[in-house]
């Protein structure tokens, strides 16, 4: 019976990891060396890549984002974005905008501060690359609400961000909306149609956009968004352990053994899924991490494997409540970073990680093999401890090897900077 409940409780507490998606954030914040806050993770279930809102003006831009941060506050954050416009009545400096002028602006475009700008009415604007990684030091998603130039120009970048298009019902609603707020003359009005009529056939372009919102209700606008943004891996994570209660309700009477080879497949093919958003960003860092944590993880696989078969008889089942226990900590501390964000906790969790399951490999090979030796044969139930073993091994290593080539990019950046500035 204990040995049910252990592993259950490793099984339910490599889901959990899986399904709030920890390590999509952990490597999104390890790019720029910011802490990791896992209470955001609950959301970065679609990777913790920055969120690209774009849209006309009257789109109901503005009002779905609001909604989106007072319901989400903890998981999203708005990038201040640069002006050199003078401030509107009621504005804030650094919360509405950062007003600057002109010149400090344009000196910081070419020092390469900005991920993107565009000029408007004779006024400059831009998203600078502090404002994006000052969101990020509190361990949320980013979002840019940003012109289509901006989105452009970002397309030329490597922030890898998802992009969202809010699109109006039809520009008879788009006029509407725009006459009934009563701050339009004829002729501004005039003109923000017509650019409306660009950006909307810019964002009707396909591929252009990952997700094209006609806002023609509010609420339902709102929901669809809402969704796109949390809904796809958390049913991936409940399908997953449908099917792991599945495999564990059909019994093992040789008699159904295709039926529970089907589920393990399933259960495998879901947690796969579950991995995408890290893969996803692990791509846009350098496509050659995966083979190389791949071959790393079969490499450390087989080493430990092959020490649990040729070592001596029951040396390594004798771990199993120790790394129960170290596990439980870690789970432990894991909850405790969801609320104090520290960097140095989650990197401890990480490398620790890796020895733990390097040990589980050990413990669970020599107890199949004991298992075995008393009649039980089911390499079934034997797969699923393996399989997250191996698992959990693949994505610490993904994650270590992205912060190592970013850390390497980082400086490799700044090492060009200043050969350039020696230069001139």
């Amino acid at each position: 019976m204990f040995f049910r409940i252990t592993q259950a409780w490793r099984v339910v507490t490599n889901l959990r990891r899986s399904a709030v998606s920890p390590s999509d954030q952990d490597v999104t914040c390890a790019l720029d060396g910011t802490h990791v806050s896992g209470l955001s993770t609950l959301i970065h279930m679609s990777a913790l890549r920055p969120l690209v809102i774009c849209g006309p003006s009257g789109s109901g831009k503005s009002t779905l984002l609001k909604k989106l941060l007072k319901d989400f506050g903890d998981y999203f954050a708005l990038s201040v974005s640069h002006t050199t416009r003078k401030p509107r009545p009621g504005e804030v400096n650094g919360k509405d905008y950062h007003f600057i002028s002109r010149d400090e602006m344009e000196q910081a475009i070419e020092a390469g501060e900005f991920i993107e700008y565009t000029e408007f009415s004779g006024n400059l604007y831009g998203t600078s690359k502090k404002s994006v990684r000052d969101v990020q030091e509190q361990g949320r998603i980013c979002i840019l609400d940003i012109e289509i130039e901006g989105v452009k120009n970002i397309k030329n970048t490597d922030l890898n961000p998802r992009y969202i298009f809010i699109k109006p019902p039809s520009m008879k609603a788009l006029e509407e909306r725009l006459r009934g707020r009563g701050t339009e003359t004829e002729e501004s009005l005039h003109r923000r149609l017509a650019r409306a009529s660009e950006e909307i056939a810019y964002g009707e372009n396909q591929g252009n956009f990952d997700l094209l919102l006609v806002n023609d209700n509010l609420k339902s606008a709102y929901n669809r968004l809402r969704d796109y943004l949390i809904k796809g891996n958390i049913l991936t994570t409940l399908l997953s352990l449908g099917l792991l209660v599945a495999l564990f309700a059909v019994p093992d009477n040789g008699k159904n053994q295709h039926v529970r080879l089907a589920i393990l497949v399933g259960f495998a093919f879901t947690t796969g899924l579950g991995m995408g958003p890290l893969l996803d960003i692990v791509v846009s860092v350098d496509p050659s991490i995966i083979s190389t944590a791949f071959l790393a993880t079969c490499a450390v696989f087989t080493c430990f494997s092959l020490s649990a078969l040729y070592t001596d008889h029951c040396r390594w089942i004798y771990i199993g409540g120790t790394l129960m226990s170290i596990l439980s900590i870690m789970s432990l501390f894991s909850l405790v970073n969801l609320f104090i964000g520290s960097f140095f906790l989650f990197q401890t969790n990480l490398y620790l990680g890796v020895a733990l399951f390097c040990g589980f490999v050990l413990y669970d090979t020599q107890l199949i093999i004991e298992k075995r030796k008393r009649g039980e044969r089911d390499y079934i139930r034997h797969s699923v401890d393996l399989f997250l073993d191996f698992i959990s091994i693949f994505r610490r290593l993904l994650i270590i090897l992205t912060q190592k080539s970013q850390r390497n990019g980082t400086k490799k950046s700044e090492n060009d900077s200043d050969d350039e500035e020696k230069k001139h």
